[in-house]
C-alpha cells in the first residue's frame, strides 16, 4: 500500500491547481483517499447519483423506465450532448434519457431526467445513504444560465445576447458555492461506486443497469484515454469551466478498483481544462500499471 500512496502524493504534488482523489481496490479493499471528505464541484459527476436515484424509483415502482417521454422546446439546453440538435417533438423512453445523460453527458436528457426523479429525491437519497457531501440543486439550464450570467429578471433581447456570447462568469455561484449547488467529495463518489459495484445499493438489476450504461461512455478522454485498448470502464466525466473530473470504476484480470479524481485550476487553463484532462489521464495510466503489475500488492 505505501508503493500506491507515494504514487499519489508525487501526482499531487506536480498538479497546479485543487485536486481531490479516491481509490479502492475492490479486490483487496484498500483505500487512499486526498482531500477525500472536501466538497468539489461535482461538474457532470452529478449524474452519477441521479441515476442511482433514477434506477431506485425504478425499484420502488414510481417510475417505468420504458414510459416514453417528449421533448418539449423549454427542454432543450446548450452544452454537451446531442438530442439539443433535434427538433422539439423528439419522443424517447425514460431509459433512453438516462442513457443520453451518462453516455455523451447529455444536458437536455439530464434536466429531463432531473425533472422526472426530483432534485429533492436525489439529495434524499444521497442522505439516507450517509453521502453528506453530495448535493444535487440545480439542473443543467440552472447551473449552464448561472454560469453565464442569465438572471430571471433579463428579457429576451439580454438573454439572446448571453446565449449568442457564452462567456464563463467565474464568480457565479456554480464555480464558488459548496452548499447550494451541485458537490461531492471524493470519499462520497468512491463509496457511491463501492456500493453499485458490490450490489449494495439498489437490487441486481438496478446496479447491473447502472454499471452498463456507464461502460459505454464516450468522453474517453481522462481516465480510459492511456489505458491499453480493451480495458473496461465504467465512468462518468465532468467538465465546466477550469474544472475537469472523472469517476469509475477500471476492470482487470488482476483485480478492479475504482479511481476518482477532481480537479480545479489553475486559472490560466479556465477556457478549456487541458491540465486537468491530462493529469487525470496519466494519473488513470500509473494506477493501472501499479494495480496489474502488483496484482493484489
Amino acid at each position: 500500500m505505501q508503493a500506491i500512496n507515494a504514487l499519489f502524493e508525487i501526482a499531487i504534488r506536480e498538479f497546479n491547481g485543487e485536486i481531490g482523489i479516491g481509490f479502492k481496490n475492490l479486490k483487496t479493499g484498500e483505500e487512499y483517499l486526498y482531500n477525500g471528505n472536501r466538497r468539489f464541484i461535482a461538474a457532470s459527476t452529478f449524474k452519477v447519483p441521479v441515476l442511482v436515484e433514477f434506477y431506485n424509483q425504478v425499484l420502488n415502482g414510481k417510475l417505468n423506465p420504458n414510459d416514453e417521454y417528449v421533448m418539449k422546446e423549454e427542454d432543450i439546453i446548450f452544452g454537451s450532448g446531442v438530442i439539443k440538435e433535434l427538433k422539439p417533438g423528439l419522443s424517447l423512453s425514460l431509459r433512453e434519457y438516462a442513457t443520453l445523460m451518462m453516455i455523451v453527458s447529455d444536458n437536455t436528457a439530464t434536466d429531463i431526467i432531473v425533472n422526472v426523479v426530483g432534485k429533492d429525491n436525489v439529495n434524499k437519497t444521497m442522505e439516507e445513504l450517509g453521502l453528506t457531501n453530495t448535493k444535487v440543486k440545480m439542473t443543467c439550464k440552472e447551473l449552464l444560465y448561472d454560469a453565464i450570467g442569465i438572471k430571471p429578471t433579463d428579457d429576451e433581447k439580454t438573454m439572446k445576447e448571453k446565449l449568442s456570447k457564452l462567456e464563463m462568469d467565474y464568480t457565479a455561484k456554480c464555480f464558488i458555492d459548496f452548499e447550494d449547488n451541485n458537490v461531492t467529495s471524493p470519499a462520497d463518489m468512491l463509496k457511491i461506486l463501492d456500493m453499485v459495484y458490490n450490489h449494495k445499493v439498489l437490487d441486481d438489476a438496478g446496479c447491473d443497469a447502472i454499471i452498463d450504461i456507464m461502460r459505454r461512455c464516450q468522453t474517453n478522454e481522462r481516465i480510459p484515454r492511456y489505458l491499453p485498448n480493451g480495458t473496461r470502464v465504467a465512468h462518468k466525466t465532468g467538465t465546466i469551466g477550469g474544472i475537469a473530473n472523472d469517476v469509475g470504476i477500471v476492470f482487470t484480470d488482476k483485480g478492479d478498483y475504482i479511481l476518482v479524481v477532481y480537479t480545479s485550476g489553475p486559472v490560466s487553463e479556465y477556457a478549456f481544462p487541458f491540465d486537468g484532462f491530462d493529469f487525470i489521464a496519466k494519473l488513470s495510466r500509473k494506477v493501472y500499471d501499479h494495480v496489474v503489475a502488483d496484482g493484489c500488492y
